[in-house]
């Protein structure tokens, strides 16, 4: 991902990307994406994202009801992804209905407060 995103603009802005295991370096980040390898901490990384204004993506199983924004996952060799509406709202962030009508819309019922 860094070669990719190495000196990539968009909307004029710089892409930057930053490893960190610290969630208070983390809650700075626009968007902040949780490994796989992280799986047993998705919880206690969701809570310490709690409040930050940032899209959150993740790749393990229930990533998205647990209250991560979207949830990528392998399906019949196709890349499919869900999408949180409450943890976007949460987030501040609007997501198109172009998007939506592509994804899996999933909901928390609260779990994973961000507010």
């Amino acid at each position: 991902m860094d070669e990719v995103l190495h000196g990539k603009v968009v909307a004029g802005r710089t892409v930057i990307v930053e490893r960190t295991g610290d969630l208070a370096s983390a809650r700075h980040c626009q968007m902040v994406f949780v490994s796989s390898s992280e799986k047993q901490r998705v919880t206690e990384i969701l809570d310490g994202l709690k409040g930050a204004n940032a899209l959150v993506v993740g790749e393990t199983e229930g990533f998205a009801a647990a209250g991560g924004t979207v949830q990528f996952n392998l399906e019949e060799n196709h890349v499919r992804f869900a999408i949180n509406t409450d943890a976007a709202e949460r987030a501040g962030l609007k997501v198109s209905s172009k998007l939506l009508s592509l994804a899996r819309v999933v909901h928390d019922s609260g779990k994973g407060d961000r507010g």
